[in-house]
Parts: C-alpha cells; structure tokens; sequence
C-alpha cells in the first residue's frame, strides 16, 4: 500500500479543522508521483488556510521537495 493510501485511512481530511493534516496528504502525493491530487488538495487548502501554501511553498525553498514539483503543485495565492 502506499503511503499516501495509509493516510487517508488515518482520518478524514478536513481542511479547516486539520490544515497540516491535509498539507502533508498533498506532499505525500507528490513525491509519489501524483501532482494532480496535490494540486487538487492545495487548491482546497488555500480557500481555508492559504497560509499553509506558503508553507508549502518553503519546502522547495529549503531543498526538502524539488523546487520544479513545488511549482507545479501549490496554486497561486490570490490577491486581494
């Protein structure tokens, strides 16, 4: 089984109640190879906690992910 799989089993996502929770599913997913989830649950997580893609965003930033998977997996933030 795969490690994104075993997480899902822990618990349900939750966005708003469990942002870090839901940022390390979408790490997980891409470091499998699986950008497009990843990107679906950044996407989810910057409507409720986008300060959480900026935290995601400095994982490339100090060499822990590929800078290019980063890229292409946290939307932009928008501006208000």
């Amino acid at each position: 089984m795969t490690a994104d799989r075993e997480l899902e089993l822990l618990r349900p996502m939750d966005p708003v109640t469990e942002p870090d929770q839901l940022m390390w599913r979408a790490v997980v997913a891409a470091l499998a190879g699986r950008e497009d989830a990843a990107r679906e649950m950044l996407t989810e997580l910057g409507t409720s906690a986008p300060q959480f893609l900026e935290a995601a965003r400095r994982f490339g930033k100090a060499g822990l992910m590929p800078a290019d998977v980063i890229e292409r997996i946290v939307p932009a933030v928008a501006v208000s």
